[in-house]
């Protein structure tokens, strides 16, 4: 309950602000970072995955504001939940992100829309779809 109150707060936060405070991203990162390491390190591969992703399309020459920098680090806490329940569920969660937030484009008719609001959707269908299916049910999404 923890978890969906805090991805709430931020998905709030995205809409409102169109930026996600480093006050919820930073240390969201760190706990699962560290819970990863300690509890299941192959956890850290969806985070690593997920952030590594938009960190590189974030470096793209003519990428400014596709991906911000909260979206990165909001990746990485997504990305180590999911990675619990193995890669599929993180390319799952990252695909029905990306069409989510197409969808919210097409719908608003802007061409800026907060990316955290989907990248939650993503991580909540993806993390139905791992603990009710295993992570063999993930493949409903590629």
């Amino acid at each position: 309950m923890l978890f969906w109150g805090w991805a709430g707060a931020l998905c709030w936060w995205d809409v409102r602000e169109h930026r996600l405070p480093n006050a919820l991203t930073l240390p969201a990162a760190a706990a699962v970072l560290g819970l990863g390491l300690v509890v299941y390190p192959a956890a850290l591969c969806g985070a690593a995955l997920w952030s590594g992703l938009y960190a590189s399309q974030r470096a793209l020459p003519g990428a400014k504001g596709a991906i911000g920098g909260g979206d990165v680090k909001l990746a990485v806490t997504l990305g180590a939940v999911l990675g619990f329940w193995g890669i599929l569920p993180v390319l799952g969660a990252m695909a029905v992100s990306q069409v989510s937030t197409l969808l919210a484009l097409v719908a608003a008719r802007r061409q800026v829309v907060a990316h955290g609001p989907p990248m939650v959707l993503g991580t909540a269908v993806a993390l139905a779809a791992a603990v009710n299916w295993g992570s063999a049910g993930s493949f409903v999404f590629l």
